[in-house]
């Protein structure tokens, strides 16, 4: 085949314009190709499309590197050509400005003929949550305002550029609890009176002292959320996990998966120590270690956690290494505030790989049914077919 050709196939493949027969022509040369004229072809056509249609999406460059990775034979699966491609692809990323993902299934499975329809405006979570007072009065927080809220005890309680500040002028004699929750498709930031910050991700509540005592600091989470804990030798800092354990910091900062629907509980820590509780069972971890907590008595100790994962979604995005249909779908559910129906039994075989957390819904949909996961959407309930 000539380059001509090869490249105008590719081209067609990536504007989802290709027809069945040419479909078949480039599926067949990609089976038998070698992998550095592959990795040319890509990483060519893709400065090539800069130029003609700007790959200004990191969607975009996902499609054409999903379709290839999908539709490519077996033989040539085997032989690893995708991973001189995913570098290949990522290098023309880089040269066309763009942040390129990918996702891959682990099984062989051929995509369909042609990507299916999705169409649904959801947009990705936004920055929004609600405050519920020590008096259960509740407050709507959202990035468009700025206030000040009702006092709580001595804090002055205030709404500055979307996050949520609590200024304290001494040690609380009698603790006044609120509580701050995200729901699905919404995140939200917060500086406790004792200036830690902390993140919270979709679908989260964080319990709290308006004002923290003089002998600890103590906050209740369900949720996943990140902390960047103040030192205070004098104030243990104290996580309580409901039904899944404690973690102890004196200066730290580290993340904690605990979602009420997951069976297990994660405290990763970034910086600093902590000590992780459960039961009769202790761990102390070091930077760069994970503490996990199921419905074994013991504590699991992970040495060696994908750092990179686990604050994925502090960096924008959904990162997956070998996670089946369903865990996936929860995380679609919890960021976009959507129902999830399975057709038949979901599959466990495991997708990795990242996308974007800021593309709208039918973007992820798109790249799923591209990769053997295929999805109707009907208002806010996804179907999910295999």
């Amino acid at each position: 085949m000539e380059q001509q050709q090869l490249q105008e196939l590719f081209r067609k493949y990536y504007n989802n314009e290709i027809s069945q027969e040419e479909r078949s022509l480039l599926m067949e040369y990609l089976s038998h190709a070698a992998p550095e004229a592959l990795g040319d072809l890509i990483t060519a056509e893709g400065l090539q499309l800069d130029d003609i249609h700007p790959v200004t999406s990191p969607v975009k460059a996902q499609e054409m590197l999903a379709i290839i990775l999908q539709s490519a034979s077996p033989a040539a699966a085997r032989r690893g050509w995708w991973k001189y491609a995913t570098a290949a692809a990522a290098a023309a990323a880089i040269l066309t400005g763009i942040v390129v993902t990918t996702l891959t299934f682990k099984r062989s499975s051929h995509p369909p003929e042609r990507v299916a329809t999705l169409q649904t405006n959801i947009q990705p979570a936004n920055e929004k949550a609600t405050l519920i007072l020590g008096n259960n009065t509740t407050v709507t927080l959202d990035t468009d305002a700025s206030a000040t809220l009702p006092q709580q005890g001595n804090t002055q309680v205030r709404l500055q550029q979307g996050q949520l500040h609590y200024e304290s002028n001494g040690n609380a004699q009698q603790l006044v609890y609120n509580t701050l929750k995200t729901g699905r498709g919404n995140h939200f930031t917060i500086r406790l009176s004792d200036g830690t910050q902390v993140w919270l991700n979709s679908a989260t509540s964080l319990e709290f002292p308006a004002t923290f005592g003089k002998t600890e600091r103590s906050v209740n989470i369900s949720g996943e959320a990140y902390f960047q804990v103040v030192p205070d030798a004098t104030r243990p800092f104290r996580v309580h996990i409901t039904n899944k354990g404690t973690i102890e910091v004196l200066g730290t900062a580290f993340n904690i998966a605990a979602y009420k629907d997951d069976d297990k509980s994660a405290t990763t820590l970034i910086d600093g120590a902590v000590k992780v509780s459960s039961g009769h069972s202790q761990q102390v971890l070091s930077p760069g270690q994970q503490a996990v907590i199921s419905h074994q008595p013991d504590i699991l100790l992970n040495t060696h956690p994908d750092l990179s994962q686990v604050l994925a979604w502090r960096n924008g995005y959904f990162k997956f290494d070998n996670t089946s249909v369903s865990s996936l779908m929860k995380e679609i559910s919890r960021w976009y505030d959507v129902d999830i129906v399975y057709k038949g039994q979901p599959s466990e075989d495991g997708f990795t790989g990242t996308i974007s957390r800021n593309v709208p819904l039918e973007k992820v949909l798109k790249v799923l049914d591209l990769n053997g996961v295929h999805c109707s959407i009907n208002g806010k309930v996804i179907t999910v077919t295999q």
